[in-house]
């Protein structure tokens, strides 16, 4: 079955909107909902014009959530590479919010361009985009919902994933007028590192830190996410979260490959990647709560006493003794010491 052709939706060609000549990197951004399943979801499309490189990201929702903020200044600042870049969008308030903090939390020189309220075809640029992102999410979830011989509900944890997957394989392998990929336009070569199908249960390698022994296996199964685009490193999923990996080989077996249990019981997402866990920062291996069991007592940090000085008998020779303090006496007899009761008047003295 063509699952291309039951996503997609008419002859769209981005690179025919006509663009104005610019000295300044843009970016193109806007703000979609899905709402398939009645579980809408936000997704934030960003294009850069020059390179014609795509994100498509699902946050938690519009404005300035610490994700969506994240998000969008690593694409742009780390992914994209810019510093000083004009920021295009519609005039939705929380689209204006979400650069007014990107702007200032990354500290980029990134001035406003806004197309005309109500008129979505003023910034058809980014709106055909959108529509290529709509169409190849489409066409990803049909294939995986083959494969897996049930309907891929919208709020599965596999969703946000798969819309990344879905805008980063646009990036990669749609060539345009010049026979040139966003992604080769960017980074100067094309995208060459081997992938699998979206959700594909693979073999992945441990990392170190998660191996337990010698003679413990050094792979482990897992649900493919796509490959990370800043780094040479595979997102897993598994059913204790997701995790970056190094290296990944296929299962023998469709069987293997395609196995419904362990895809549709993966989890984590991009703004916790581990459940429970705080942080939207996606380690080589799982990290799990750190919550105290109610029936454990917490360690209470002891509280120690300083002690008295020690007065030696080099001490009282050198710097003399105390008159009627029966300790300098008995140091003196070499008698068993009592407490001295009379001390120096300044003790840091013998310290030296």
């Amino acid at each position: 079955m063509d699952y291309a052709f039951l996503g997609q939706e008419g002859d769209l060609k981005p690179d025919e909107v006509e663009e104005d000549e610019i000295s300044v990197p843009a970016v193109s951004s806007s703000g979609t909902e899905t709402q398939p399943d009645a579980v809408c979801l936000a997704v934030l499309v960003l294009r850069d014009r020059d390179s014609k490189y795509v994100t498509a990201s699902v946050v938690p929702r519009k404005g300035d959530h610490p994700y969506t903020v994240h998000r969008v200044g690593h694409d742009i600042s780390n992914i994209l590479g810019y510093k000083r870049v004009v920021l295009n969008s519609d005039q939705e308030p929380a689209i204006k919010k979400l650069k007014a903090t990107v702007r200032r939390e990354y500290s980029l020189e990134a001035p406003d361009e806004y197309s005309a309220v109500g008129d979505s075809q003023s910034n058809g640029e980014i709106e055909i985009t959108v529509q290529l992102v709509e169409g190849q999410v489409r066409t990803l979830k049909c294939h995986l919902e083959s494969r897996v011989k049930q309907v891929m509900p919208a709020g599965h944890n596999l969703m946000p994933w798969l819309v990344r997957h879905a805008g980063a394989t646009i990036s990669r392998y749609q060539k345009g007028r010049d026979g040139m990929t966003g992604y080769r336009r960017l980074r100067g070569r094309d995208y060459d590192r081997p992938i699998v199908e979206f959700a594909e249960c693979v073999w992945y390698l441990k990392s170190k830190n998660r191996r337990k022994g010698k003679i413990d296996p050094r792979w482990a199964t897992g649900v493919y996410l796509g490959a990370s685009e800043d780094s040479p490193e595979v997102l897993i999923g598994t059913p204790e979260g997701v995790l970056k990996v190094r290296s990944i080989r296929r299962q023998g077996s469709a069987e293997d490959r395609w196995n419904t249990d362990l895809i549709m019981g993966t989890l984590g997402v991009p703004w916790q990647p581990s459940p429970g866990v705080n942080t939207f920062e996606i380690k080589s291996n799982v990290q799990f709560p750190t919550d105290i069991p109610e029936d454990e007592t917490v360690p209470v940090n002891r509280e120690f006493a300083t002690r008295k000085l020690y007065i030696k008998k080099k001490d009282i020779e050198k710097y003399g003794l105390s008159v009627g303090c029966p300790g300098c006496d008995a140091i003196l007899r070499e008698t068993p010491r009592p407490v001295h009761t009379v001390r120096r008047a300044d003790p840091e003295s013998l310290k030296s």
